[in-house]
């Protein structure tokens, strides 16, 4: 009688045991993830603005890097926004001219501003020398 008990008990323990097993795993684990680091694509590494400019493709704005000033001319619609860094190329005096006109017909500039040569301190800077190193920005104070 005893032997047929526990023929009827066993699968019942098995089962307590194998759930107390997968809880006792779950309770003392915990999910570990490993990044590897890689070196970025040679896309990427030529063009700083790689993630910006997929980032504006996924919702639906295409975009385009210009390498110089020259390339810029003429200027695009007023609904582009242009983004430009510190490292443009020098625009004369008319292209800036130019640019600040299309701004205040509506187009929309993001402009980085360069700082000072080590040479200069800011507070020392004259407004010719604020002028010479940036002569988008100067215009606008």
């Amino acid at each position: 009688m005893r032997k047929a008990h526990l023929r009827r008990a066993f699968p019942w323990l098995l089962a307590t045991l194998l759930v107390a097993m997968i809880a006792g795993y779950y309770a003392l684990t915990e999910p570990v993830t490993y990044m590897q680091r890689v070196s970025p694509d040679s896309s990427i590494t030529r063009n700083p603005y790689s993630a910006a400019q997929r980032w504006l493709a996924q919702r639906g704005q295409p975009s385009e890097r210009i390498l110089s000033a020259a390339a810029l001319f003429p200027l695009p619609d007023t609904r582009t926004t242009l983004v430009i860094d510190k490292h443009r190329g020098m625009l004369t005096p008319n292209q800036v001219n130019t640019l600040l006109e299309w701004v205040q017909n509506g187009g929309e500039l993001v402009v980085e501003a360069r700082p000072l040569p080590s040479l200069i301190e800011a507070s020392d800077a004259s407004d010719a020398d604020w002028q010479d190193n940036d002569p988008l920005l100067f215009p606008l104070g």
